[in-house]
């Protein structure tokens, strides 16, 4: 599994976190650090570990928590799946697309 240093470098983004992403869903309670993303502010909020696609806009609307690593984007959804495709292409769970609860 790719770290989130290795999955800012490849959105063109920078990060010192080489914690291991472990997950892309946000189910369970494992603690499994997991990567998401977020639509707007309200599903942002949300987030209270691991890291998270988002827009700017967005995250200029929240208090940012210090257990998240915020990877600001144009296009979070475009930049989650891009990661999801070349990161996790042989990991998705069959019940990814149906629990996304914060979309």
């Amino acid at each position: 599994m790719p770290s989130i240093k290795k999955i800012a470098e490849y959105l063109g983004l920078k990060s010192n976190n080489t914690s291991t992403i472990q997950s892309i869903t946000n189910q369970g309670n494992d603690m499994a650090l997991r990567l998401s993303w977020a639509k707007d502010e309200l599903n942002l909020q949300k987030i209270n570990s691991g890291a998270v696609i988002c827009s700017a806009e967005s995250f200029k609307s929240i208090v940012p928590f210090k257990d998240v690593e915020y990877l600001i984007v144009d296009n979070p959804r475009l930049a989650f799946a891009i990661v999801v495709n070349e990161f996790f292409s042989d990991y998705i769970p069959d019940y990814f697309t149906n629990l996304q609860s914060i979309h």
